[in-house]
Order: structure tokens, then C-alpha cells, then sequence
């Protein structure tokens, strides 16, 4: 047997109202603008931590072999050139989703190969907006057009 879908709650008082319900019946929370500032944390959130993925991997692949050095180790070693190969990983991988955040190709990752250089390109892209393809070169969080978070 398939479950039935759970009716919508209004997020402010948790209460069941009707689909396509723009204000709460019971409590008046505007419910579109509660929706889109879930988004708008979620995707902060995200790029949180994708830019802080990047940081990690841009200094593991800069001060992979001083760390090991650091530590004790023969700087040139195995490990170092581990570490360094797991920055540039690092790099690579959230250099496609950062790509991706900003409505680009996924191919534009690759452009981590190229370290801080690389990461700056990245981040003076234009954004394009996912929902309706607006570019966008402001720090906007939303579109302007469409006003899905960008």
C-alpha cells in the first residue's frame, strides 16, 4: 500500500492548510515569503561551506609537503605529495559545485586545476539565475527578475 502524502503545515504553527495557500489560514504567516527565506539560508549554508571547502584545499595543496615537514616526516615524501593531491581534489570537486552554484557548466571546475587563480575566476563570474537564465553581475541574493535566491 503507498502512503498518502502528508497534508501542508504552515511552518509558524503547524497547523494543515490547503495547497496553493499563500497566507495561513489560522495564524496569517505569509508562507511564500517563509518558503523562499528557507532557501535563501539554505543556499548561504552551502555556500558556507563550499567556500570553506575551498579554502581547506587551496592550503593543503600550497603547504602539503610543510605540513609533513612540520610533523616530522621527509618533506618530499609520499605523504606530501598525498596531501597536495588531496587539496587539488578538493579544489577540483568544489570548484564544479561552485561552478554549478552560480548557474554555470559543472566543466568550469576544472578551472581549480589552476589554484588561486582558478578560485578568483570562479568568483568574479557572472551568476546566472537558475530558475528563469537572468545573468546577474551584482552581489544580488536574489534574482531580479524572478526573485529565486541566486
Amino acid at each position: 500500500m503507498a502512503k498518502e502524502p502528508a497534508a501542508p503545515s504552515c511552518p509558524s504553527c503547524e497547523r494543515p492548510i490547503a495547497d496553493g495557500t499563500d497566507d495561513c489560514p489560522h495564524c496569517g504567516a505569509n508562507l511564500v515569503a517563509a518558503a523562499r527565506d528557507r532557501a535563501v539560508r539554505r543556499f548561504r549554508r552551502a555556500k558556507f561551506l563550499l567556500t570553506s571547502a575551498l579554502v581547506a584545499g587551496f592550503f593543503l595543496n600550497l603547504l602539503g609537503d610543510d605540513v609533513v615537514g612540520w610533523l616530522g616526516g621527509a618533506k618530499k615524501g609520499p605523504l606530501g605529495l598525498s596531501l597536495r593531491l588531496l587539496g587539488t581534489l578538493i579544489l577540483v570537486t568544489g570548484g564544479v559545485f561552485y561552478a554549478r552554484l552560480k548557474g554555470r557548466s559543472g566543466w568550469w571546475g576544472l578551472i581549480g586545476f589552476l589554484n588561486c587563480i582558478g578560485y578568483c575566476v570562479l568568483v568574479w563570474m557572472d551568476k546566472i539565475c537558475l530558475r528563469c537564465g537572468t545573468r546577474s553581475k551584482d552581489k544580488f541574493e536574489e534574482c531580479p527578475s524572478c526573485r529565486a535566491p541566486i
